[in-house]
């Protein structure tokens, strides 16, 4: 009996993928059974009836004391609505509401201002963020703070799933969205991307069944929806992870099964079916899987096996960085120095621990960044000398100027162990112009000792940090050729010929915004003098589509020429689908946006 997954997450899958075939080949008769509050998933009946035809039971809803239903008025956004909202319910002890970020709001008619940062609002709520890595520990960011004032805000993910009852202080309110940030498949760049889409029917059934799951008394219960929420149906369907952000991760899992399972081709048969009549999603994956050498192809059924040294160690860190398949790939990826592979370690670390977001710039900096080229000035020179001055004695500080990643890596190693007061998420430092999020300097803490365990445990030496040892070029462009390698198909490329920073995905040709991180971190004008060249090439592991249409890279990690050259003769391989060859598998022009997403455009009428 398993709890079927509605985003349909590649641990759900393989789990499926284990138990459907252990039932087939087995001895005992058995029966396979899925429970969900969604309607049997097309891709699950297609599974079972290769096997026998499935049985579907509709189970009745049980009888429930009706709660409050509160809506949204069309001129407002949900946050001014949650604050009217709450103004009304008695101040007098704490209350508890549970937030599905809106993301667009962009089709409001007169928006007013942003209650959000008003000094009301800070009185009424105090604020946490959940992701899908703690949202096992909602119960303990629930708990009341009593040198805290005002009830407690939670923002959950838009794939929030807890199965016990959630007990909440006080008056409890469940916020809904029309609206949610995912990461897909991008038609646009066939790249992974992070966009605003439409809700669908399924999500926003989600998001009004966590009514059922509060420990409290029905008239405590309020719960504030847009019109037509739940009766109006969106042209969108629920996002799958397998075969979106998490579909590298999913068809390289899918390799430690025996590839004669009978289960395993039927599989991959149904999903390209899927996928592959319109976007050939799953057979564009697959190829770049093989070109970056990650995989082979299989003797039989068009499956894949995997290539790297230490297939065990993949599969172990697949497990622990949520199916990512870069970063699994990238600790794959030999090396007998343990120094090097310490500092891969490190880098791992901060990618599975809300990079690129561990750093940012304040609001402070990027104004000063969109005003006087004075104001712009000290903002680059201020940050210039925190990266270097007070980041002296980082590992890898000397190379912090190359790459978001690097500069992280250097933040983090500064902060992790700083003492700050007690529920202090958020550090300011370079005179203002960054904040250092530290409770992902401490989670980075936490995974670097989870995957350093896992390597060591694998028979991979991996050094331990110490201050009196700093990367050495040598080193550098060792990891350099790593990163290369695992983000094979996630490079952009930066032209300097007009003189302007440009940027351009390698892969599909699409031009790229670059975020203000990128641009203040990065010293291109260093990258250009020891590139010689009118371009530089550089990975990046996140991309995000922007509310005016643009898709922006949110980091940018050079590739030294010495280590692209050595690539160059498969380089042609990175350029599968950009339509420029008459014998490209991919040869028709992209879509302008994706089925469902928003990108800012009129939601209502």
């Amino acid at each position: 009996m398993i709890d079927a997954d509605p985003d349909y997450s590649a641990d759900f899958a393989i789990a499926l993928a284990a138990i459907t075939t252990y039932s087939a080949v087995s001895s005992t008769h058995m029966r396979v059974v899925t429970l969900s509050g969604d309607r049997l998933h097309e891709i699950t009946r297609d599974l079972f009836q290769h096997f026998s035809a499935p049985r579907e039971f509709l189970i009745p809803d049980e009888h429930r004391i009706e709660f409050t239903a509160v809506e949204i008025p069309e001129e407002q956004t949900a946050s001014e609505a949650l604050f009217e909202f709450a103004n009304i319910l008695d101040a007098s002890f704490p209350h508890t509401c549970l937030r599905y970020t809106e993301y667009d709001t962009s089709w409001l008619i007169n928006p007013s201002m942003d209650c959000e940062h008003s000094e009301e609002w800070a009185k009424q709520w105090s604020e946490t963020t959940l992701t899908p890595s703690d949202q096992h520990l909602i119960q303990d960011f629930i708990k009341p703070r009593p040198i805290y004032p005002g009830g407690m805000l939670l923002t959950l993910p838009p794939s929030f799933r807890y199965a016990p009852q959630i007990s909440c202080p006080g008056q409890v309110i469940v916020v809904t969205s029309n609206t949610c940030r995912r990461k897909i498949f991008d038609l646009v760049t066939r790249q992974i991307v992070d966009v605003t889409l439409r809700t669908s029917l399924s999500e926003r059934n989600s998001q009004a069944n966590l009514v059922h799951r509060i420990a409290a008394p029905a008239q405590n219960i309020h719960i504030l929806m847009r019109p037509d929420y739940l009766t109006k149906s969106p042209p969108t369907m629920r996002r799958m992870k397998i075969l979106n952000d998490q579909l590298g991760g999913f068809l390289t899992g899918l390799t430690q099964f025996n590839p004669r399972s009978q289960y395993m081709s039927v599989l991959l048969r149904v999903l390209k079916g899927y996928m592959d009549n319109h976007h050939m999603v799953v057979t564009d994956m697959m190829n770049r899987l093989v070109s970056q050498q990650l995989c082979d192809w299989a003797s039989s059924n068009s499956l894949l096996s995997l290539k790297v040294e230490n297939p065990k160690v993949y599969y172990t860190i697949l497990d622990q960085v949520d199916y990512n398949h870069h970063i699994a790939y990238f600790l794959s990826i030999p090396s007998d120095d343990s120094w090097i592979n310490m500092i891969k370690v490190k880098i791992a670390s901060a990618l599975v621990s809300g990079y690129p977001d561990t750093v940012l710039l304040t609001e402070r900096a990027r104004s000063g960044l969109a005003h006087s080229h004075e104001s712009l000035t000290d903002v680059i020179e201020t940050i210039d000398t925190f990266l270097q001055r007070d980041l002296a004695n980082g590992i890898v500080t000397k190379f912090n100027h190359y790459g978001n990643v690097w500069a992280s890596v250097s933040v983090i190693d500064a902060h992790v162990h700083q003492v700050v007061p007690p529920g202090v998420k958020i550090k300011s430092v370079a005179n203002g112009y960054f904040q250092v999020d530290m409770t992902q300097c401490t989670e980075g803490e936490k995974s670097f000792r989870t995957l350093r365990s896992s390597l060591v445990d694998n028979s991979i030496p991996v050094g331990e940090p110490t201050p009196l040892r700093i990367l050495k070029k040598p080193e550098y462009l060792v990891i350099c050729e790593h990163l290369l390698l695992a983000f094979a198909h996630q490079v952009a490329v930066v032209d300097f010929s007009t003189g302007e920073n440009v940027f351009h995905d390698h892969l599909s040709g699409v031009k790229l915004d670059a975020s203000p991180e990128v641009q203040v971190l990065v010293n291109f004008a260093l990258v250009k003098k020891h590139t010689n060249a009118d371009r530089a090439f550089g990975v990046y592991t996140s991309l995000i589509r922007m509310m005016d249409g643009q898709t922006a890279v949110r980091d940018w990690n050079w590739i030294p020429p010495q280590v692209w050259n050595i690539w160059n003769k498969w380089s042609d391989k990175l350029e599968l689908y950009t339509g420029r060859k008459p014998n490209d598998l991919w040869p028709l022009p992209p879509p302008r946006y994706n089925e469902g997403e928003t990108i800012g455009v009129k939601l209502k009428k």
